[in-house]
């Protein structure tokens, strides 16, 4: 008898205890922009709308199946914690990663961030990439599409590629060294400037050392030519 009245006197003890802190998975997440999301558990007691409140500046929506931890404070169900075994990407002591259900991630780790996604977009006014020592893409194809695109190389700039396309006119301000030339039909070269090649000039397949002038004089000596070169 002792013991059913100390069971009865406990009972609204165990309870509130019980509805502190309680473990559970999600089965209906709903939310808007502007309101926090409201989660319905499958609990012992199943809950509905519990509140999800995050860190501000941060926000998830986590799948559903995933656990999670609930506390009751002043009536209000909130979730505390949560987690989805299935997405769970492993990290090393010390580090931190941000990641979603599809195996995107951005990872923090030693003195690397990682980006690992099918797709980044950049959307901003103005970006800016500070790198004391180098900047290494490697990408099948790189495309900028912009109206104005300035490169400042205090030293060199070196681009190694067996073929360089332009679509319209290229515009050099100071002096042009070329190893090698090869034109096609329509191809033209317009200079304001002296050429100057130590090498063999060739137009329309005849060389420019070894032609010859023909030409006719009136005179003692009749016809010849000026010679080669001339």
């Amino acid at each position: 008898m002792m013991f059913k009245e100390f069971n009865t006197f406990i009972q609204p003890f165990r309870d509130k205890l019980e509805n502190l802190l309680k473990y559970g998975k999600t089965t209906r997440i709903t939310g808007t922009n502007g309101s926090l999301q409201k989660i319905q558990l499958k609990t012992l007691r199943n809950i509905e709308d519990a509140l999800k409140i995050g860190q501000f500046g941060f926000n998830s929506k986590m799948p559903n199946g995933s656990r999670v931890v609930v506390a009751e404070i002043s009536n209000e169900k909130i979730i505390i914690a949560n987690e989805h075994i299935a997405s769970i990407i492993d990290v090393t002591d010390g580090n931190t990663i941000i990641y979603n259900q599809n195996g995107s991630y951005i990872k923090l780790e030693n003195d690397t961030i990682t980006l690992n996604a099918t797709n980044i977009v950049n959307d901003c006014t103005n970006y800016t990439v500070n790198a004391s020592s180098s900047f290494t893409a490697n990408a099948a194809d790189v495309i900028y599409n912009c109206t104005n695109y300035t490169v400042n190389a205090s030293a060199k700039y070196t681009a190694s590629t067996p073929i360089a396309e332009f679509s319209t006119s290229v515009n050099v301000l100071g002096l042009l060294s070329a190893s090698g030339y090869s034109g096609t039909a329509g191809a033209s070269v317009t200079t304001s400037s002296d050429i100057v090649s130590t090498g063999e000039i060739t137009a329309n397949g005849v060389a420019l050392s070894a032609h010859v002038h023909p030409y006719t004089w009136t005179g003692s000596g009749g016809s010849g030519n000026t010679g080669v070169g001339a």
